[in-house]
């Protein structure tokens, strides 16, 4: 199987893309878009969220700026 996606993907011009970048891209993308922790960490067959969470999750400056507006909302009198 690896051998098979290292053809496709340089036939398709994707130097430097293994099966690890697309499956850390793919959970990424998932938690990005707001599924669940615990639903990517059965996707991927980690044993703990924790590992999931770790890794896998990223802190954008979108999603500091909204907790940044919740935490002034909840905040306000």
């Amino acid at each position: 199987m690896l051998r098979r996606f290292e053809v496709l993907a340089k036939r398709a011009g994707l130097r430097g893309v293994t099966l690890h970048t697309l499956r850390h891209s793919a959970a990424s993308f998932l938690l990005a878009a707001g599924t669940h922790t615990k639903v990517v960490q059965e996707h991927l067959g980690h044993s703990s969220y924790a590992i999931t969470a770790d890794i896998y999750s990223h802190v954008g400056p979108v999603q500091q700026r909204e907790a940044a507006d919740r935490l002034d909302q909840a905040l306000r009198w």
